[in-house]
């Protein structure tokens, strides 16, 4: 049984909607990662910086 006009159009249009569903999955997880990382970076920055406030917080008292 061959598939009318309508019908294949129809299986062509949810397999294009498929792949496209593929590759947004695939950026998605994409951004995720760089989000995660990003999250990571920030923490490590106000670390550090806290840390450098202490240093010169310290170093300010140390030369009073």
């Amino acid at each position: 049984m061959n598939p009318s006009g309508s019908e294949f159009t129809l299986r062509v249009a949810i397999c294009d909607l498929v792949e496209r569903l593929k590759r947004m999955q695939h950026k998605c997880t994409y951004l995720e990662e760089c989000r995660n990382q990003l999250v990571k970076e920030v923490i490590r920055l106000r670390l550090q910086n806290e840390w450098l406030s202490r240093q010169i917080e310290f170093s300010t008292i140390m030369f009073m």
